[in-house]
């Protein structure tokens, strides 16, 4: 298959994933719960990975020729910010939200890694993924009127 018709076969994949990130947010330093579901979905794949800076994962794909090194990196956390929409996949976490997006981020980055570990046979090369804590208590820069 091509890259493309994996990118569609994917796709309700990284938007269920998408809207479940975004169900349950977490702050920087503190996405144990995020880790984990992220973790189980590499293990579905049959893909190694460890974990680094507390609550971060990485993992690697080697191509099956040599090559250079290409890295994928995904944000985990969320923003202190009380989402106000209506929809059903509305944060489940009261003061926190995926405003900032990485609830995409890491859903489109286990959908990559579903690819890249299909077409591992192409690749040339190896390509480390990272799955990035956020600061501890960070707000995005905010300030606390636009909190």
């Amino acid at each position: 298959m091509s890259v493309k018709q994996l990118a569609e076969k994917y796709h309700a994949y990284a938007v269920g994933l998408r809207r479940e990130f975004h169900m349950h947010p977490e702050i920087g330093m503190q996405e144990f719960e995020t880790q984990k579901r992220i973790m189980q979905e590499l293990g579905k794949m049959g893909m190694a990975y460890h974990t680094i800076a507390g609550t971060g994962i990485v993992c690697i794909i080697d191509g099956e020729s040599p090559g250079k090194t290409v890295t994928l990196r995904a944000d985990m956390d969320a923003l202190k910010i009380e989402e106000l929409n209506d929809v059903e996949y509305k944060s489940r976490n009261h003061g926190l939200m995926h405003a900032c997006g990485h609830d995409g981020h890491m859903a489109s980055l286990l959908a990559a890694a579903k690819i890249l570990n299909k077409m591992r046979a192409r690749i040339r090369g190896r390509v480390k993924l990272f799955f990035q804590p956020g600061e501890e208590g960070a707000n995005g820069g905010l300030t606390a009127a636009e909190q």
